[in-house]
C-alpha cells in the first residue's frame, strides 16, 4: 500500500518509463496538473508533481509529463491515449504512477 500527494520541488528527477493514458484519466488518479504550458514552442505541455510513500516510509517522487508533442496540448486535452513520460529518483516512480491510475479505475 502506499499514499501520494502533490510535490512542488521536482528539480533534479529524470526520465524512468512511460505509460499510455488519456488525459481524463491523469485528471481523475491525480487531479489537476501543476504545470500547464499552451506554447507550441515549449517541450512540455502538461505535467503533474507528485510524491509517493510506501508502506515502510520510504518517500519517491514522482511526475507525469507531455513530453515533445509542440503542439500547444492539442494531443493531451484531445481525450484519447497518448503516450506520457514518467520521471522521478528511481525506477519505483513508474510503478507508483501506474499502480496509482489502476487504482483509480477501481473507484
Amino acid at each position: 500500500m502506499f499514499d501520494f500527494e502533490k510535490c512542488g520541488d521536482i528539480t533534479g528527477t529524470c526520465l524512468q518509463g512511460y505509460t499510455t493514458a488519456k488525459y481524463s484519466d491523469l485528471v481523475h488518479a491525480f487531479g489537476k496538473p501543476d504545470w500547464i504550458d499552451r506554447d507550441p514552442e515549449e517541450k512540455v505541455s502538461h505535467e503533474w508533481g507528485l510524491i509517493f510513500t510506501d508502506a515502510e516510509g520510504e518517500a519517491v517522487r514522482a511526475t507525469v509529463y507531455a513530453w515533445k508533442y509542440y503542439d500547444g496540448g492539442i494531443a493531451v486535452e484531445s481525450d484519447v491515449p497518448i503516450r506520457w513520460n514518467i520521471g522521478g529518483d528511481s525506477p519505483r516512480a513508474t510503478w507508483f504512477i501506474n499502480s496509482a491510475m489502476r487504482r483509480s479505475d477501481n473507484d
